[in-house]
């Protein structure tokens, strides 16, 4: 960014820029993302998010401890039920029917 060269897809894949490219229809692939996302635990995608975001404001140690915060304010949410649940069960979790609704 600081010397403003353009990089070609594969290039900003390679050095990290990007996680993935479109292999074809950009509309098709992103839906298949999408699909990816909604199985996973929105409360789980938020921590990450927000664990991502502290680390370029805290340091190392502040950070890992912000993180296992986050990651033991995951165990008390019903999604954490749902994913033990599944594992025993051996069956993919079902984290769409543990959202619980905030209120207004």
């Amino acid at each position: 960014m600081l010397t403003a060269r353009q990089v070609t897809a594969d290039e900003a894949r390679a050095i990290g820029l990007v996680d993935r490219l479109a292999d074809g229809d950009v509309v098709t692939d992103a839906l298949a993302l999408a699909g990816e996302l909604v199985t996973s635990s929105l409360p789980a995608q938020l921590a990450v998010v927000r664990a991502v975001n502290a680390a370029f404001k805290l340091p190392p140690s502040e950070g890992h401890r912000y993180e296992a915060l986050l990651e033991q304010g995951l165990f008390t949410g019903g999604e954490a039920a749902e994913g033990i649940r599944a594992f025993i069960a051996k069956r993919a979790p079902d984290f769409a029917r543990e959202i619980t609704p905030r209120p207004a």
